[in-house]
């Protein structure tokens, strides 16, 4: 059976089909229209496979055939007729969008959400320390990017901005800062090697 002519829309229709004169409220059609048209997009979001296809294209047929019955009788019934207009236009729609992942398959993946990284500065640390890192790094290029091109500074700056969740605001002024120091040049890369000589001397 197909589940799109089992909504309660489809009904109805077929009881306006078969009793014109039947009163039937607008509140009525649209709220079967707005469960009629949630269901169609669940259906088409959740497969997109030829027995989709069948249901959306033979639920298409049943409601161009009340249209026509409708049409046929001039003026009776006009609530009927247009949301049987309305159930036309959205199987078209829901049929464009499953041809056009037929076609594309990629068309309705999820666009890849970038990964946070899970590291934080310690309290005592700031952006300063990390472009007394990047400077180095980029000066001596310790990396590179894709295709064994060199890489830029902006992207280790990219990098380390992800790395630590840490903004690095003014990356050129802050360079300037390091370069500028009076009394300790290095004070981050001098605790690292301290820290590795502790290490090595144990």
């Amino acid at each position: 059976m197909n589940t799109l002519m089992q909504e309660g829309l489809f009904s109805l229709l077929e009881k306006a089909a078969c009793n014109p004169c039947m009163p039937i409220e607008a509140a009525a059609y649209e709220a079967a229209f707005e469960a009629f048209a949630l269901e169609a997009a669940r259906m088409t979001d959740a497969s997109c496979t030829p027995r989709m296809l069948r249901t959306i294209e033979r639920a298409r047929l049943e409601a161009a055939g009340l249209l026509r019955l409708f049409s046929r009788r001039g003026n009776d019934a006009p609530l009927a007729r247009h949301y049987c207009l309305k159930v036309l236009d959205t199987l078209d729609a829901e049929r464009r969008l499953l041809l056009l992942r037929v076609r594309h398959p990629t068309f309705a993946e999820p666009e890849a959400t970038t990964r946070c990284s899970p590291l934080f500065l310690n309290d005592g640390f700031r952006a300063t320390d990390l472009v007394e890192l990047i400077v180095p790094l980029y000066e001596i290029q310790f990396c590179r990017s894709v295709g064994n091109n060199a890489t830029t500074v902006r992207n280790i700056v990219l990098v380390f901005e992800w790395a630590f969740n840490t903004p690095i605001p003014n990356y050129d002024g802050l360079r300037s800062n390091v370069l500028n120091r009076k009394k300790q040049l290095t004070p981050l890369l001098d605790r690292m090697r301290e820290a590795l000589t502790d290490l090595s001397q144990r």
